[in-house]
């Protein structure tokens, strides 16, 4: 055994290991159980149990513990106690390959929803890894911004953003849930022209958890922008993203994109 690996009067701790997207269809779940010592012998062990499809998506796959990304230069020195989350997320449409329709880099603008960040309470954590998410897809991410959980200042944002086309793609994340102050739904519907259901359905769908049901992130138009809402757990961010975001060149492009007026209300 090489490296961080554990000698064999150590015992090996056994890693929960969450699987996105194409990585979970080719494992046939969600969610694995995997001895290893280090982040690297995990993924090559992942890649010797679930065969050739799924090692050919981990090639560019990236892996996160309890949160944070770990550059691949650091995978064979990552140890692992069996405490950690860790997820591995596939390139969801080329990585930095991605092409749109209209041969451009797609402009992106991320807004996180928290009462408890705005006052400098908490750290952002779901609004940086969305950002380097769509960046790794191509995106341009042009703008960022953080508003509390108050319905007036997410529909104003949304609404600035995409009446003066600061973006094509503006992605939210936090107040989606059933608590009072989860409003970012409301907020989203009250400025949009037309609402994508089908959208908010495919990310609860793309989570093995039960409780996703209760997330009501929806996603639609407005003046050729499309809006996402995303939960504000920064995993559940993740994976919701991942179900939708080949989908976004394609919906930007049938709304029309930037070539629609700016709506009056």
């Amino acid at each position: 055994m090489t490296g961080g690996d554990l000698t064999d009067s150590e015992e090996v701790p056994i890693n929960k290991v969450l699987l996105f997207a194409s990585l979970r269809e080719a494992a046939g779940s969600g969610a694995v159980k995997i001895a290893a010592s280090n982040l690297q012998e995990l993924v090559n062990k992942a890649c010797e149990e679930f065969g050739v499809e799924f090692a050919a998506v981990c090639e560019r796959a990236v892996a996160a513990i309890d949160g944070e990304t770990i550059p691949r230069s650091e995978w064979h020195s990552t140890l692992l106690t069996g405490a950690e989350e860790i997820a591995l997320l596939p390139p969801v449409s080329g990585g930095s390959d991605y092409a749109p329709e209209t041969g451009e880099r797609i402009s992106a603008a991320v807004l996180t929803v928290s009462d408890r960040g705005f006052r400098g309470e908490t750290e952002d954590t779901s609004g940086p890894a969305i950002v380097e998410l769509l960046e790794s897809e191509g995106f341009e991410v042009i703008a960022t911004d953080v508003v509390p959980d108050d319905e007036s200042q997410i529909a104003e944002k949304i609404r600035g953003w995409a009446d003066f086309q600061t973006a094509r793609l503006i992605v939210t994340t936090g107040g989606t849930g059933l608590g009072p102050r989860d409003v970012t739904p409301e907020a989203t519907r009250a400025v949009l022209e037309k609402e994508a259901v089908g959208l908010g359905e495919l990310m609860r769908r793309s989570s093995d958890n039960p409780r996703s049901a209760l997330s009501r992130q929806t996603a639609g138009v407005r003046n050729g922008c499309l809006v996402i809402n995303l939960p504000g757990s920064r995993a559940a961010a993740i994976e919701c993203l991942v179900a939708v975001v080949g989908l976004v060149d394609h919906a930007i492009h049938a709304a029309g994109g930037a070539g629609h007026e700016a709506p009056s209300r």
